[in-house]
């Protein structure tokens, strides 16, 4: 820990200080034509502008950056820190740096310490993991009435998941227009969802490889297993072949928020949805087999483990392919991979 503290005291001397023009915006003010001007500093990835060589941290008036070997320094002493694996495995690498350049600018303004780094870090660490239960909508499938893969659920957005949001923002007498938006976009379609503890970021992306195996063991156990000409669609909108957007809806366990990300827009012409309305069919082609084998998953997976989980990954993706003879031929060639992988583990 003391050579961590010492090199960000390095990296202190070794960054650049300089005046720049305030970074304001402007917001119009609620029922009227007047606009409000704000200086935008949000958080510790705030106004963070990188080029090839170079990272810098602005902070009001004051942009501190680090530039050539300092920024390559600077990228090392991150990658350091991110080894920990009580850090990786709950935050994101760019949650990681921004924290860090915060620090080094806001001292390096100062002109002295604050205490020391790792304190400082152990402390926004600590604030940044929260509970959260990540969904991720899911297109062109239906579901009746919710079901679980290895704890993972997959259901539908109601009206009264919605309504409880508005209603929390209109006692607060915070703008619920957002929460509208979404309620009118996805209220009845399908989710898949698990509970996190993480930073948000990193919450997202462990959510999103728990929750993409469960659609995985969906698609080998659907009906395109027994017909292979029946073409399967469904799957998380951020990964889906006939989808150009994605959105990923946070909701902090035990608080009453809501988040969600959103980018660009959809297009589902000409593809199919697909209906669940019980899992009898799902169960007859090993749904069960997958729901036990996710469920018994320890946190430091085998060598054969992991072999089994790309599998399932490969599959479920060749599965989606619209293209008959190329998802065969992707088939054969996962098949093909799973054999001799065995054969070398053997």
């Amino acid at each position: 820990m003391i050579s961590i503290n010492q090199e960000v005291l390095d990296l202190i001397a070794l960054a650049t200080i300089k005046n720049v023009g305030e970074m304001k915006v402007y917001f119009p003010k609620k029922g009227t034509k007047e606009m409000t001007e704000i200086v935008l500093n949000v958080g510790p990835n705030a106004h963070v502008q990188r080029t090839n060589d170079s990272i810098t941290q602005v902070v009001g008036t004051k942009a501190v950056s680090l530039a050539k070997e300092a920024y390559q320094r600077f990228q090392i002493f991150a990658s350091n820190i991110y080894k920990n694996k009580q850090l990786n495995d709950v935050v994101s690498r760019p949650f990681l740096e921004g924290l860090a350049l915060r620090w080094i600018a806001d001292i390096k303004i100062a002109g002295k310490t604050q205490g020391w780094f790792t304190a400082h870090l152990e402390s926004e660490v600590g604030k940044a993991i929260k509970s959260y239960i990540v969904h991720f909508p899911i297109l062109y499938l239906h579901i009746e009435k919710p079901f679980k893969i290895a704890g993972i659920e997959l259901g539908r957005f109601t009206e009264e998941y919605f309504d409880a949001f508005i209603e929390a923002c209109k006692r607060n007498n915070t703008n619920y227009d957002t929460y509208e938006g979404v309620k009118e976009e996805y209220e009845g379609k399908a989710y898949v969802r698990c509970l996190v503890k993480a930073e948000k970021e990193k919450a997202q992306a462990l959510a999103f490889i728990k929750c993409a195996a469960a659609l995985d063991v969906l698609k080998i156990c659907s009906r395109t297993l027994d017909q292979p000409d029946f073409p399967l669609s469904f799957d998380i909108d951020k990964r889906i072949k006939h989808a150009d957007a994605n959105r990923i809806i946070f909701e902090v366990v035990g608080t009453g928020e809501k988040d969600n990300w959103l980018e660009g827009s959809f297009n589902s012409a000409g593809v199919i949805p697909q209906e669940i309305h019980q899992l009898n069919s799902f169960a007859k082609n090993g749904l069960e087999v997958f729901d036990q084998f996710l469920s018994s998953l320890p946190e430091n997976q085998t060598e054969l483990q992991k072999i089994i989980l790309r599998g399932v990954q490969q599959l479920g993706s060749a599965f989606s392919n619209k293209h008959y003879a190329q998802r065969i031929a992707e088939l054969f060639t996962i098949l093909e991979s799973l054999l001799l992988r065995g054969i070398a583990l053997n």
